[in-house]
């Protein structure tokens, strides 16, 4: 994610109990990845990284979902 996003991506601490705008926005498109819905996918990315990236991002999504089902 860190190779298209446009910024630094920011985190907060777990025992902060609260979720950064970036944090929920990847959540999203990680669950889009996972259900295959590439439409929903790019609905969430529109606007933050340029469009000539959202290709290259799903690809690595997808590929993050796979690495997770091999490991269960």
């Amino acid at each position: 994610i860190s190779a298209v996003w446009p910024e630094n991506i920011h985190v907060s601490r777990f025992c902060c109990e609260c979720v950064t705008h970036d944090e929920a926005t990847i959540g999203e498109l990680i669950d889009a990845a996972e259900l295959r819905d590439q439409p929903k996918f790019e609905s969430v990315i529109k606007g933050l990284i340029r469009p000539d990236r959202v290709h290259r991002l799903w690809e690595g999504a997808c590929d993050l979902i796979a690495a997770e089902y091999r490991r269960a």
